[in-house]
């Protein structure tokens, strides 16, 4: 046992034992609580307690507004409600500044030792500023929507690129985000580190005799373009031209959700496709499991632990050939990858595992194979031990 202290810094971390908000950081920290000493600086949110410990790790949710103020956390609408809103931009830069101040004060009070901060936009810039106060070694790991906001507004490099020159590491979550960095920002790829966030292996078992619903779709993902709903519903609207039974639920929410609906309904598909908004993990697990396929055709995702989560269930997946999703899935081999934004190819995808369902077995029991000994959380976190204890 080291016996370093860290302190992580997110806006997304679990406010309850099933919460899905941060659930792949609280799988990742319990794998290593009896290594390391874990404090968690998150935001508060009106209900939630100041400080707990939730099996073992430490939690502290600072104020940065007035009780019924502090929701632009935790929801993964962030931007959505900071951009345009010049409420939401001051509980932004309230968000910041209060974190950095508190994390300030944990530093000295607690003898952290490291600073990791998820996503260096909001949690690595208060992270950043505690590091320069403080002189501690600061780690910043990104999980793409921070990398996808680097190329939608380019002014805010420069500041990233601060942040990421004062790292000690950097961590991405797959070879995509990795490359970015370099390409955009010039920071040297031997300072990055690659490794994705684990999933909960002990809540998946594929001999659960769970029977598989034939021609049963799912996807799961909250309502974005980024995720490909719109090319998914159109391939939809192709199987059903040429025939094939099938029917797809979506779950997730987001900003597209009514335009989505507008497009099943225009398109004939209200009988096949259903959008059924949030369910909580523990039950998505269970969509998981009596899908004969899972297809997702995200654009430019940073990484994907929904397509972890599928093969772990013994389902074979489907996407595009985008982003940090070739990490996961090889295609032909643990699923089938189609170019982005082509509902055409992905029709003709989704087509040929139904019409081979011992090829979609075969994809199923290789992808299982694979994310068991890549995304366990045991492989995790012995590379976030590794990281660690590379820093003096």
């Amino acid at each position: 046992m080291s016996g370093k202290r860290i302190l992580v810094i997110t806006h997304n971390f679990v406010r309850y034992p099933e919460d899905p908000s941060g659930q792949f950081l609280f799988t990742l920290y319990r794998g290593i609580q009896d290594e390391y000493r874990i404090i968690v600086l998150c935001p508060h949110e009106k209900g939630l307690k100041r400080h707990e410990q939730l099996e073992g790790i430490t939690i502290h949710r600072y104020r940065y507004w007035m009780p019924s103020g502090e929701n632009i956390a935790y929801g993964g609408d962030m931007q959505e409600k900071v951009k345009g809103n010049i409420l939401g931009q001051l509980k932004f830069i309230a968000l910041i500044l209060c974190g950095a101040l508190v994390a300030i004060r944990i530093i000295f009070s607690q003898k952290i030792d490291i600073i990791h901060c998820h996503w260096w936009i909001p949690g690595g810039i208060s992270g950043w500023l505690a590091s320069i106060f403080t002189g501690k070694a600061l780690v910043v790991t990104s999980h793409g929507t921070d990398i996808v906001l680097l190329e939608k507004a380019p002014f805010l490099r420069r500041l990233a690129g601060r942040i990421y020159n004062r790292c000690t590491r950097i961590s991405t979550v797959s070879n995509f985000l990795k490359n970015r960095i370099v390409e955009m920002l010039g920071i040297s790829e031997n300072k990055i580190d690659v490794f994705p966030m684990p999933f909960d292996s002990a809540k998946f078992n594929i001999l659960d005799g769970l029977a598989r619903e034939k021609g049963y779709l799912v996807a799961v993902g909250r309502l974005n373009y980024r995720k490909g709903y719109d090319f998914l519903i159109r391939a939809c609207s192709l199987l059903k031209e040429k025939g094939y039974n099938f029917r797809l639920d979506i779950i997730g929410d987001g900003p597209e959700r009514q335009k989505l609906s507008n497009l099943i309904e225009e398109l004939g598909l209200a009988e096949r496709v259903k959008i059924l908004g949030f369910i909580p993990h523990s039950e998505t697990i269970s969509y998981y499991r009596k899908a004969e396929i899972f297809v997702l055709p995200a654009i430019k995702e940073g990484f994907g632990l929904v397509f972890v989560e599928a093969l772990a269930s013994g389902t074979p997946v489907i996407s595009a050939d985008s982003g940090g999703v070739p990490d996961i899935i090889q295609d032909g081999i643990t699923g089938l990858l189609v170019p982005p934004e082509n509902a055409e190819q992905l029709a003709q995808a989704i087509a040929k595992l139904l019409d081979h369902p011992e090829l979609a077995a075969q994809m199923a029991m290789a992808g299982n194979q694979f994310i068991a000994t890549r995304f366990s959380p045991f492989a995790i976190a012995e590379q976030l031990a590794k990281l660690y204890d590379s820093i003096a």
